[in-house]
């Protein structure tokens, strides 16, 4: 009985740890890691959203649980473009837009979560069958995206004056910024 009532949350823990590797490695690369922290909090209102959508059409817990993954993955979209655009003004370094994105998105999160009188919360104990295969498949998109192209990405990251890496260049940022953004959203159930 302790096995089946561990196996979910072990097998999700596994598969996050390891994609959160293999992830974390080309967000540290790509010099990402504040990026990737400020979207973790800006998936909270694009998650609170999915929920509230989904209750209001009365769909069940796998379809509550579905729409939350494409509500925070949708819902970090227009966030990670306000991040590019503020990154893009002068005097307003790529850190302080994370910062602003970090504050704007937990915040905005927070008076959703209030406004609709949402709790979400994540518990790895309470991990599902189907965050197990939502995590799962992001992490086998992860692998074939780093066993395709992952040399072109490692090459974007470390010299990206390269002239073959810098024609490139927005598509390699985009791969990163996806593989980033759909790791954090499959994560929100244990955490």
């Amino acid at each position: 009985m302790i096995a089946n009532l561990l196996l979910y949350p072990v097998l999700h823990v596994t598969i996050i740890g390891a994609l959160g590797g293999l992830v974390g490695a080309f967000a540290y690369l790509d010099r990402r890691i504040f990026f990737a922290e400020s979207v973790t909090h800006g998936t909270f209102p694009g998650a609170v959203l999915g929920v509230v959508i989904a209750a209001a059409f009365g769909l069940g817990h796998s379809g509550m649980s579905a729409s939350l993954y494409v509500g925070a993955f949708l819902g970090t979209i227009p966030l990670v473009a306000l991040m590019r655009w503020l990154a893009r003004i002068p005097g307003v370094s790529s850190q302080g837009a994370a910062g602003i994105v970090l504050t704007a998105g937990f915040a905005s999160g927070y008076f959703l979560a209030t406004w609709f009188n949402s709790f979400l919360t994540g518990s790895v104990m309470t991990v599902s069958p189907a965050d197990v295969a939502w995590a799962g498949g992001v992490l086998v998109v992860a692998l074939l995206v780093v066993t395709l192209g992952g040399r072109h990405l490692i090459a974007h990251c470390f010299d990206p004056a390269n002239p073959v890496a810098a024609s490139r260049a927005g598509r390699h940022e985009l791969v990163i910024l996806g593989l980033i953004l759909a790791s954090v959203t499959v994560a929100i159930p244990a955490v």
